[in-house]
């Protein structure tokens, strides 16, 4: 058993949060009062998003609100870096590359594999090696995909592209849309065989 400093019941030790801060391993306070003081506290910092143009910590541009995430905790309700500069942020983190590597493969308006141009933003992926970590460039969401159920293994992709080249002149099963409902389940059994 153990007094609450906030509440001062005396609760179970399983009522209690874990604090390796402290000789004892539990935070002084309860659970339900920890809780109910993080609400008040958050609840206190919950800042409106204030329109209008900021500066941002790290391009140093002056770009509009909408620019900006959102983040209750600030003053304005706005991250101090825009979008683009949070975005870039991340991308630097997660693949380990320098700033200005980045926004040179962010630059690129086509897939490195296909050449389909980029219709928006969004629609390139930073493509980098799953045991190296090491990014090879700009992919389209379909030749990502390609590569990543193909399991970045060359011989499955050489596989599939036999597939492809045996099956090219003429499928197997011919296709017939069915005129009635008896036609589509003999299809069906057909497909089970």
């Amino acid at each position: 058993m153990r007094k609450c400093s906030h509440c001062l019941f005396d609760k179970s030790l399983s009522e209690f949060g874990l604090y390796k801060n402290v000789k004892s391993g539990l935070r002084r306070c309860c659970k339900v009062c920890m809780s109910e003081k993080k609400r008040i506290a958050t609840k206190h910092r919950n800042f409106p998003r204030i329109k209008g143009e900021y500066k941002c910590s790290q391009c140093l541009k002056i770009k509009n609100s909408n620019d900006f995430y959102s983040n209750k905790l600030s003053l304005n309700g706005l991250r101090s870096e825009c979008k683009e500069c949070a975005k870039m942020s991340v991308r630097q983190r997660v693949y380990g590359i320098s700033r200005e590597e980045c926004t040179k493969i962010t630059k690129l308006q086509y897939c490195q594999n296909c050449n389909s141009p980029s219709k928006t933003k969004k629609s390139l992926n930073i493509d980098h090696c799953h045991k190296t970590g090491r990014v090879r460039g700009v992919l389209c969401h379909h030749c990502n995909c390609l590569l990543g159920y193909a399991r970045e293994d060359v011989n499955i992709l050489k596989s599939a592209i036999n597939y492809l080249k045996r099956h090219q002149e003429k499928p197997i099963i011919p296709r017939k849309k069915p005129e009635n409902f008896q036609q589509l389940d003999l299809f069906a059994s057909m497909a089970c065989v």
